[in-house]
């Protein structure tokens, strides 16, 4: 049976004198579903037909095409917890009471240029509709409560605030949407507890039980107040009234520090390791390897092409003194603000890459003028840097005492995953995070395969900083202690300093990758801004072949005789970087190159 009030006269005028100030389109009977395919992409020249709207509902379209910016409450209980949080205000605008008793809060489309779409922050309780979306309209009828959509605040709408513009964009992993039903790190005896609640009489236990586990398992305050606004373990909650959001952040709060010391504990009640063996055991499909090689390829980019898959590994091993802090700092600034040409002009990165640094041996102000150095002198690694986090907490930024076979570092990661969304986990270095004794090949490779276990949790790539082993243990790979490390590694790269053209520079070679085809051994210098560039060696060899061109009198008949020059010069040369260098000198018309009989060259200065 169709509404009265979808056929009245009164709703029609109204809804005509709307589509003047905003783009109206006809929606089904009771629903909020929109009539035809081309509602999203409206002519809007196109005349108000009221017959459209006899007998249905109708739906306002967002985004530009209404000037329109709206924000969907879906909670309000939440909606409001989030108003306090940020201590805003909403201004006065048109507002819309829905047939549910929440509302619509109308804005004026953002003027900044940029294209605001749909977005979904179900855990602050709202939907922010923009461009391709819509809202029912007032006079336009509820599907579940059959009650009407009506205008509260009939104004015209107004600017949105900076602090929603803010919200819109904020993509911290705190905010991240959460469905507790499929989450794999919740146990299901707390997904029972939060979706169905406990018996009366066990519900302030159940309470508890759940805040504990959240906390224990790194979710966020804002996570934590959505599930208790959403889901029936909050009934309770709920029912507190005004000071239910302080009791709660009461009792994360006392929660975290139940966790911080009964972590193990906690871990056991949940039967977190029963779930992760039996979910394997139980899912075993023996049918793989005959699916695998009729499959097509994988198709994942990498983190970096040739040394970083994701999901893998490269273990940087150099000696001390070496730069390979400075290098890996490099190498996430890098990740962060990928070069065109990629790094050092060889390692393209497909696109930017969060990181985080996890180390033990720099102090805070160590790190600051490293980081303010660096970004000082170069835009471009400003710019990478914003995407790179070194975690720090009471004034320290040594992280020390973590190790990867310790259910502390497993969280800890997890936190700063949730915190970052970084896809790159730095560790500098792995001997301090190892707990485990070096040279035994059998501890170490369990302290790396639980690495692997919590970096792929976690969804994260892993470069690990290690020192070499001693003069006279080098062989191929030339880490410390146990080759486990080197075994486990998919890819190695060290790190040494080599004399080139009598410059002192340090020669990258690419010992072992699993992930691509071999890359040629490379050189980087480190400059007075602390930044690694690409090695030129001919660069400088073009003032070399001035000069011994000057003290032959300005011209040498053949290329024999000026390479044997350049080597009375420098007995360090390269040919190869000599004839390059030629070529630049007379590219930039600073010699004469003179082809002979034979193709014979002599060279003179111009």
């Amino acid at each position: 049976m169709v509404n009265p009030l979808l056929s009245s006269e009164e709703r029609l005028q109204y809804l005509e004198q709307l589509s003047k100030r905003f783009v109206l389109a006809p929606a089904y009977p009771n629903t909020k579903v929109p009539i035809g395919k081309n509602w999203n992409n409206p002519d809007p020249h196109q005349p108000f037909n009221r017959t459209d709207y006899i007998g249905n509902n109708a739906v306002i379209v967002t985004g530009k095409p209404s000037d329109l910016f709206v924000v969907d409450v879906d909670n309000v209980e939440l909606f409001s917890f989030l108003i306090k949080k940020l201590n805003v205000e909403i201004p006065k605008t048109f507002k819309v009471k829905t047939g549910s008793g929440k509302f619509h809060i109308y804005f004026n489309y953002p003027k900044d240029g940029k294209d605001y779409r749909k977005k979904k922050k179900k855990v602050l309780g709202v939907d922010l509709m923009g461009d391709g979306g819509c809202v029912v309209s007032p006079k336009s009828i509820h599907p579940d409560t059959k009650q009407s959509y009506e205008v509260i605040e009939n104004i015209l709408p107004v600017d949105p605030p900076q602090w929603l513009i803010d919200l819109y964009w904020d993509n911290r992993a705190a905010w991240k949407n959460v469905d507790v039903r499929t989450s794999k790190h919740i146990s299901n005896e707390i997904k029972e507890l939060i979706i169905n609640n406990a018996e009366k009489g066990k519900r302030s236990e159940a309470m508890m039980s759940v805040i504990d586990s959240l906390v224990s398992k790194g979710f966020s305050d804002e996570q934590i107040f959505y599930t208790f606004y959403s889901y029936s373990i909050g009934e309770k909650f709920i029912s507190v009234g005004d000071t239910r959001d302080e009791w709660l952040s009461k009792q994360i709060e006392k929660a975290r520090s139940y966790v911080s010391t009964n972590q193990g504990l906690l871990e056991l009640l949940e039967s977190d390791k029963d779930e992760y063996y039996n979910s394997i055991i139980n899912n075993i499909d023996v049918g793989f390897g005959e699916k695998f090689i009729q499959a097509a390829p994988p198709k994942v980019a990498p983190i970096i092409e040739g040394i970083l898959p994701q999901k893998g590994c490269l273990v940087i091993i150099g000696p001390p003194g070496i730069g390979k802090s400075l290098f890996t700092l490099n190498i996430s600034m890098h990740m962060g603000n990928p070069p065109a040409k990629g790094i050092f002009e060889l390692l393209n990165v497909p696109k930017p890459v969060k990181s985080v640094f996890l180390q033990s041996e720099n102090d805070q102000y160590s790190l600051w003028n490293r980081v303010r150095t660096i970004t000082s002198a170069d835009p471009g690694m400003k710019s990478g840097y914003r995407n790179v986090f070194i975690p720090s907490f009471n004034g320290r930024s040594r992280c020390i005492g973590f190790v990867f076979r310790s259910e502390y570092f497993r969280k800890l990661l997890m936190t700063l995953k949730q915190k970052t969304g970084a896809q790159v986990a730095i560790i500098d270095p792995a001997i301090s995070f190892m707990g485990a004794e070096e040279n035994s090949n059998s501890e170490i490779r369990a302290s790396l395969d639980s690495l692997t276990r919590v970096a792929t949790d976690a969804d994260m790539s892993v470069i690990l900083v290690h020192h070499p082993g001693k003069v006279g243990n080098m062989g191929v790979y030339t880490g410390r202690g146990a080759s486990a490390l080197a075994d486990w590694a998919s890819n190695l790269m060290t790190m040494n300093i080599v004399s080139m053209n009598n410059t002192k520079c340090v020669k990258i070679t690419i010992e072992k990758s699993r992930t691509s085809a071999v890359i040629d051994p490379f050189h980087i210098m480190l400059n007075e801004n602390l930044i690694f560039k690409k090695y030129e060696p001919h660069v400088g060899m073009v003032s070399t072949i001035i000069q011994v061109l000057l003290q032959n009198g300005g011209t040498i008949s053949t290329q024999a005789g000026l390479l044997d020059a350049i080597k009375q010069y420098d007995s360090n040369i390269s040919v190869s970087g000599v004839k390059k260098a030629i070529e630049q000198a007379a590219e930039q018309k600073l010699i004469r190159i003179t082809v002979g009989s034979k193709n014979s060259k002599s060279f003179s200065i111009i």
